[in-house]
C-alpha cells in the first residue's frame, strides 16, 4: 500500500474517530458542573484532534487533495501578523483556503512542517500546536526558517478553524515582499 493511501486511511480512522466520540459524550454530574468530559473521554477526544492536526501538516505539504478532506467546507483561516506582509489576514471557505494555500505552497514547494507539538485544551475539540519550517524559497534562493504557532478547532471531524502566528519578518526577507505598516 502506498503512504498516500496509508495516509489517508489514517486520516479517515481520526475523523470518524472524532466524529464517533463527539456523538458519544456523556457527561457525569461533576463533568456538566465543570462544562468538561471525563478524563478518559478527553484523551480518547485530544488524541484524535491531534491526530488530524498532524496529518494536516504532513498532508497539505505533500498530498494536497488528501489534505483537502481534511478540512470543514467553511473553514477560516486567519493570519493575525500577514497584513504587515502584504498577505490577507483571513481566508474562509474550502476553495478560497484550496486556492490560498495552494499558491503559497507552490512558491516553495520543498516545504515541510517539522517540530510539531500539539498542545491540549479544556475542549477536546480544540488544541494549540507549535512547528516549524526551513527551506529555501526558489524565486529568491533565500532561506525561510520560521516557527508557527496555531490555534485550531474541530467541528463535525474536521479542521473548522486555525489561526496562525508567524513572524512576518521572516516572510518579507525570505520572500523580498514589501514591508507595509
Amino acid at each position: 500500500m502506498s503512504s498516500t493511501s496509508e495516509a489517508v486511511g489514517t486520516v479517515n480512522a481520526a475523523r470518524a474517530a472524532v466524529r464517533t466520540r463527539v456523538v458519544a459524550i456523556e457527561r457525569t454530574p461533576r463533568d456538566a458542573a465543570n462544562s468538561s468530559v471525563s478524563r478518559p473521554r478527553w484523551s480518547r477526544l485530544m488524541l484524535a484532534t491531534e491526530t488530524l492536526f498532524r496529518n494536516h501538516l504532513a498532508l497539505s505539504t505533500t498530498d494536497f487533495d488528501a489534505w483537502l478532506e481534511l478540512i470543514h467546507d467553511d473553514i477560516l483561516l486567519e493570519f493575525p501578523y500577514a497584513k504587515s506582509a502584504g498577505n490577507p489576514t483571513s481566508m474562509q471557505g474550502k476553495a478560497v483556503v484550496s486556492e490560498g494555500v495552494r499558491a503559497f505552497f507552490k512558491q516553495v514547494p520543498d516545504l515541510r512542517f517539522t517540530n510539531p507539538t500539539i498542545y491540549g485544551s479544556a475542549d477536546p475539540q480544540q488544541g494549540f500546536a507549535t512547528y516549524e519550517v526551513d527551506t529555501i524559497v526558489p524565486a529568491t534562493g533565500r532561506r525561510y526558517a520560521q516557527k508557527y504557532i496555531a490555534h485550531f478547532r474541530i467541528t463535525e471531524g474536521l479542521l473548522s478553524y486555525i489561526a496562525e502566528y508567524y513572524d512576518p519578518v521572516q516572510l518579507v526577507n525570505a520572500f523580498q515582499l514589501p514591508v507595509l505598516m
